[in-house]
């Protein structure tokens, strides 16, 4: 599987949660994929253990039904894939994104991050609530007893701003959704021992959506991603990966 998007110019730009959902390609060249009707492993249902561990399965040429091109392939499309798909895509690639249900499920619609536009707004008018990074990241690493990378929260702290104002603009583009921010942090007063930050962000239907209760977060970010260029298989599981002498590219 050939790629003319390096890894420099497909992670340009893009927030945190677009960089949580890449995974290894399983298609055309690095592999094979097959469509199910259904998961493979019926035993531990949509969100058990995955199949995939010990011995890579066997998988023989019959069994292929069709090869793909692909530069990038994203499995699972869910809170970090979709984002993964929109990212690449807006860089120029040809994506495809596999799922082995047929739908998203459980797209996280609370979005935690520093210095968007929206919570800079708020805290023009609301300056108490204004959040020192510094300490926030320090607040983390304090709840998590250090059991935390500390570099990632940094990247958090650094660059959620941005991607929070990126998924606010493409949420936005058609008037369906817009993007709130939730900034409820409690008793400033007596915040208790863990301390609460206004870093909430919810994106939320508007009334051009109408009556169209199956319209979300999800299917907004993932119809941009359509109108990029990337495409979808659902009920197309991750079987197994496979390298050329190169390695995974």
């Amino acid at each position: 599987m050939q790629s003319n998007v390096s890894r420099r110019s497909f992670f340009k730009g893009a927030g945190l949660a677009a960089l949580g959902g890449l995974s290894a390609a399983a298609l055309s060249g690095c592999g094979h994929g097959y469509a199910a009707e259904e998961p493979a492993n019926l035993s531990t249902g949509d969100f058990g253990g995955p199949s995939w561990l010990g011995a890579p399965p066997v998988i023989e040429e019959s069994e292929i039904a069709e090869t793909i091109d692909t530069e990038v392939l994203v499995v699972g499309i869910g809170t970090g894939c979709i984002p993964a798909m929109i990212s690449a895509a807006e860089n120029g690639a040809r994506v495809l994104g596999i799922d082995r249900q047929g739908s998203p499920h459980n797209v996280r619609e609370d979005i935690g991050a520093i210095d968007s536009r929206l919570q800079q707004a708020s805290f023009d008018k609301f300056p108490q609530f204004r959040i020192d990074k510094m300490e926030a990241m320090e607040e983390i690493v304090r709840y998590a007893n250090g059991f935390v990378d500390y570099d990632l929260v940094k990247l958090w702290a650094n660059e959620s701003g941005a991607m929070v104002n990126w998924l606010t603009d493409i949420v936005e583009r058609d008037g369906k959704m817009v993007m709130e921010f939730e900034g409820g942090v409690g008793n400033i007063d007596d915040p208790g021992r863990n301390k609460a930050f206004a870093t909430g962000h919810s994106p939320q239907k508007t009334d051009a959506v109408g009556e169209d209760e199956e319209w979300g977060f999800a299917e907004s970010i993932l119809a941009y991603a359509a109108e990029q260029g990337a495409e979808v298989r659902w009920y197309t599981e991750f079987v197994k990966c496979e390298t050329d002498e190169g390695g995974p590219r």
